[in-house]
């Protein structure tokens, strides 16, 4: 990243998170502040950095403030032990190595918990101790900051001469670097992220070294060596999130057979089948990921967007401010802390059968919505889908599924609570019920798309149903199914408003089961006869065939 390059980012950036953060140090580095706020933005991160003024930082440490600024450190060995710092060095001070030791541990101590992240620059060092004592000392200085958490940097990050003239260690040329590392840290440790569903990906410079429009695909590189390891590397890591239950895009300025042609011709990581979407043209980028949050029916901030080319991260994040961007490396060495910013926004440990199909079943679910863009009304459309509801009343002897179901599913929740295995056991133990819900179409199985819990009372604890059915009435039927065919005697729904769950609000209102004006919590007790009757309406004809088991 260019300074004017950081520049316009902020200047166009339209961050809708707000954080105010401080850099612990002891030296002059407020020219990492443009290149800091700008890698933030790209996060939807408005920051407001300040740092500590030059020389104040052991006095800064003893001070002990309750506020919301986020603290995050830059440190040099001389932080540690004074002896230590170029602008300090005098000739005929004698120290010995036990008295610098108790210095870097007194330090270490006054770190406490004041600042667990951050990052740790091994500069060269004057020489106050031999050269066997030095290396002792560097030794413990740099493995106490490791442990604390801070991220190591090597002396390359260090400039001797902006230190001597300026006060200022770390020189212009490697501000963006350091800044971008300093991003990384206060991301992790102070914001929440919200668990992503879709990945955006660039393909020139970024699944691939060169631009295959002018390289063409022999000239394009992606392999296990050579200069495209590090792209390698990264499909490796999209792969992974695709076998998670992730849903891969690619969105690039391209024609559409050149796009594909490398998928096509080389032995890649990905392959065409991994991306459930080619979005390419020559227009601007936030269009076509309009296009896909449409086409999906996912909410922007559920997608990550990743590019090389940090004036698309600036025009997406402009345009789309909900969707987090990240800019995919210009240095090899910068690949490990993109990849780790990104494992905070997906979960790679071993998913559902569901999760490992998620992209196929999403494009089962795009070759419906092609067909109901042909089919003059909505009830035409469903009733010539074929559908087949399987409802499982049996889902509590496998109920892996359908406790992840209700711990991710955001848009059709009841009120976003979430439910562990332990709870729910509790619950069917006490005579409570748990049902799922399969649906089958024309185009093929849309895999477990349905959780219901019920508790012995006849209250409704938890409904999630799957982004990928809404519109299909699948609700409708099952809502009916559960009144008049389950054998529960359904007497209240514990409804919750949240920011995120205005689909299933919506159903509750149409079908007269809470109020309009209902606010942000509502206990119904339900008028069953009425709502039966609503609901049958709602879904005569539509369904082929409906099975319980």
């Amino acid at each position: 990243m260019k300074f004017l390059q950081a520049k316009k980012i902020l200047r166009e950036s339209k961050a809708s998170n707000s954080l105010a953060c401080e850099v612990l140090t002891s030296a002059q580095v407020e020219n990492l502040s443009p290149f800091l706020e700008a890698h933030l933005a790209l996060k939807n991160i408005r920051a407001q950095a300040a740092f500590t003024p030059f020389g104040t930082l052991r006095q800064r440490l003893l001070v002990d403030e309750k506020n919301d600024t986020a603290l995050i450190a830059c440190l040099y060995p001389w932080d540690y032990c004074p002896a230590l710092d170029w602008r300090q060095y005098q000739t005929g001070t004698s120290v010995t190595l036990p008295e610098l030791v108790e210095q870097v541990l007194a330090f270490d101590r006054l770190l406490g918990e004041k600042a667990h992240a951050g990052v740790f620059i091994d500069a060269p060092v004057p020489p106050v101790l031999n050269a066997n004592e030095t290396q002792v000392l560097s030794n413990l200085i740099a493995s106490c900051a490791v442990k604390r958490g801070f991220k190591y940097l090597s002396e390359q990050s260090f400039s001797l001469a902006a230190y001597l003239e300026f006060g200022r260690p770390i020189s212009n040329a490697m501000a963006p670097y350091v800044a971008s590392v300093l991003s990384e840290a206060l991301f992790k440790n102070n914001v929440i992220a919200t668990p992503k569903k879709v990945i955006l990906t660039d393909l020139d410079n970024t699944a691939w070294l060169g631009v295959v429009g002018e390289d063409g695909v022999a000239g394009v590189a992606c392999a296990a060596y050579g200069p495209g390891f590090a792209h390698y590397i990264y499909q490796c890591f999209l792969k992974r999130c695709v076998g998670s239950g992730v849903l891969l895009v690619a969105v690039s300025k391209n024609d559409i057979d050149l796009a594909k042609a490398p998928f096509e011709q080389k032995e890649l990581p990905l392959k065409l089948t991994d991306f459930v979407d080619f979005k390419v043209g020559y227009g601007h980028k936030s269009q076509l990921i309009q296009q896909v949050s449409e086409e999906l029916n996912l909410p922007l901030d559920s997608f990550v967007f990743i590019d090389d080319n940090p004036i698309e991260l600036a025009e997406v994040a402009s345009v789309l401010p909900a969707v987090t961007s990240v800019q995919f490396p210009a240095e090899v060495d910068e690949l490990p802390a993109v990849i780790e910013t990104l494992q905070l926004y997906v979960n790679l440990t071993q998913g559902s059968k569901e999760d490992s199909e998620r992209t196929e079943l999403y494009k089962i679910r795009a070759l419906a919505e092609q067909e109901r863009k042909q089919t003059p009304s909505l009830h035409e459309y469903l009733a010539s889908l074929e559908m087949e509801l399987h409802i499982n009343t049996q889902a509590h002897v496998d109920n892996a599924r359908a406790i992840q179901l209700i711990n991710k599913t955001n848009q059709f929740n009841l009120n976003g609570l979430r439910i562990t295995e332990a709870e729910l056991s509790k619950i069917l133990t006490g005579g409570g019920s748990l049902f799922t819900a399969t649906l089958v179409d024309k185009f093929g199985n849309h895999g477990e798309i349905l959780a219901c819990v019920v508790d012995a009372e006849g209250k409704l604890l938890r409904w999630v149903m799957s982004c990928r059915v809404l519109q299909r009435n699948v609700e409708y039927y099952f809502l009916y199914w559960l009144l008049s065919e389950s054998g529960i005697s359904l007497k209240v729904i514990e409804f919750v408003k949240t920011d995120r769950n205005a689909p299933l609000e919506q159903f509750l209102i149409t079908t007269g089961l809470v109020p309009a004006d209902s606010g942000q919590q509502v206990n119904s007790t339900l008028d069953c006869e009425g709502i039966r009757k609503a609901l049958y309406k709602a879904t005569k004809g539509i369904f082929k065939a409906v099975r319980v088991n």
